[in-house]
């Protein structure tokens, strides 16, 4: 990715371009955070079509964690509502906002077509995670364009140490992981994938954000280390 970036770069003149990608996180997770097929909100782009606004594919799109519009709440689509296909975030000839097989329009307009119109979401966890991937990927150009996968180590070391009493079972319960993920990801033995550090935010009702750069003494977190505390105890 990097040399990717620095050829980009070089060909376009255009400085700092890791920073519309996600590669600070390339070493902080134990999986690829980029999805191998292309999903879209249709009704985002009814909006920018309605609005006349340029049309674009988000970065947070691409994140294969996200599987809702934090916007619309609706669910991500992964096929054309035309040809019933699925594409490659990059294919030949492809124009945003259209299909790259069919050509057909991707917007919200075209929800007579069966499977066009995105589904509606309740699922509370799927919206956090997608609300704070956004917000993290809002952060990256404050952030360096390597993070130190050691804190969120540390975070969950934090966590361990919170009730000694207590069991691992019981807080990995309380955090809704398994044990052995819990003690995996704390001792860096395994890095945890991006959807369980979005339940691990989601469990806390921590920004995701705090969680990854290990600043445990924040507002948020502090509240969820408390109200874990006292789930543990009671």
């Amino acid at each position: 990715s990097s040399r990717w970036v620095a050829a980009l770069e070089a060909a376009t003149g255009v400085s700092n371009l890791g920073y519309h990608t996600v590669m600070p996180f390339l070493d902080f997770s134990s999986d690829c955070w980029i999805r191998a097929w292309k999903a879209w909100c249709p009704h985002c782009y009814e909006n920018w079509l309605q609005s006349g606004s340029t049309l674009y594919d988000p970065l947070l799109w691409s994140i294969k964690a996200v599987t809702v519009c934090p916007a619309h709440q609706c669910s991500m689509v992964e096929r054309c509502p035309y040809c019933q296909k699925k594409q490659r975030p990059l294919t030949n000839g492809y124009v945003v906002g259209s299909c790259g097989h069919c050509h057909a329009m991707l917007s919200e307009a075209n929800s007579a077509q069966p499977g066009a119109l995105a589904c509606h979401s309740d699922d509370e966890l799927e919206l956090w995670s997608a609300v704070e991937i956004g917000r993290l990927i809002g952060a990256i150009p404050s952030l360096p364009l390597s993070l130190d996968p050691a804190l969120v180590c540390l975070t969950l070391q934090t966590l361990i140490n919170l009730d000694p009493s207590s069991s691992l079972d019981t807080l990995a319960a309380c955090l809704g992981i398994t044990r052995r993920s819990l003690t995996t990801w704390a001792s860096g033995t395994v890095r945890p994938r991006l959807g369980g550090l979005c339940r691990l935010s989601f469990q806390l009702r921590t920004p995701l954000l705090d969680l990854i750069r290990g600043n445990i003494h924040s507002p948020e977190m502090s509240l969820g280390l408390e109200n874990l505390r006292e789930t543990i105890a009671g």
